[in-house]
């Protein structure tokens, strides 16, 4: 059952996990090892078979997975649906239930995204003069200086992902919860061994 308050939208752009975490520091898994090992390798979304719900999904999404050391070691690369590139790599303390990985943390909405590039189009050619104003009393009066746009409020987003393996090691489904004052929200991201 979906419940939605308001709609964050592209809050899966830190779905790659910017993270501040609110998972303890002690690993907890109760997989067996057999089980354990199929997550690991490279993971590529199969946008098809996902369901994103209300927020847009991302155009590419790959995982390498390495589990080490009690970690779950994770370098994910990712575009948006408006062609931001967003890589990320974390560790975390690894959390498991018997067949399941559990990551548990808070984002914070909106990111800070790299800036877009600006095309050569933005650029005003040297030399080019500006067209002339209009002699009205209206073009007379100086413009006024834009208003610096107020960045938008912050809002912190737990995420809780459980992600679960095919028998047969070829297909990683995760299960996303995004909870926020701004509603609540779920996902289901399948991927795909490359």
């Amino acid at each position: 059952m979906r419940r939605i308050v308001r709609v964050i939208p592209a809050v899966v752009v830190l779905s790659t996990i910017s993270l501040a975490s609110t998972q303890q520091d002690e690993p907890r898994c109760a997989m067996p090892e057999k089980l354990l090992s199929l997550y690991r390798g490279n993971w590529e979304l199969d946008r098809a078979a996902s369901d994103f719900g209300i927020v847009p999904g991302p155009a590419m999404l790959t995982y390498a997975i390495d589990l080490a050391d009690v970690k779950l070691h994770i370098k994910a690369a990712q575009t948006t649906d408006t062609g931001v590139a967003m890589p990320d790599e974390f560790s975390k303390p690894l959390n498991c239930s018997a067949t399941a990985l559990i990551v548990e943390v808070t984002l914070r909405w909106p990111p800070d995204l790299p800036e877009a590039k600006k095309s050569s189009d933005d650029k005003p050619d040297d030399g080019a003069k500006p067209p002339e104003a209009p002699k009205s009393p209206e073009a007379a009066k100086p413009a006024e200086a834009p208003k610096p746009a107020e960045p938008p409020p912050t809002l912190d987003v737990k995420l809780r992902i459980i992600a679960t393996v095919s028998s047969d090691g070829k297909t990683l489904t995760e299960r996303r919860f995004y909870r926020s004052a701004a509603g609540d929200t779920d996902q289901t991201l399948v991927f795909h061994r490359p």
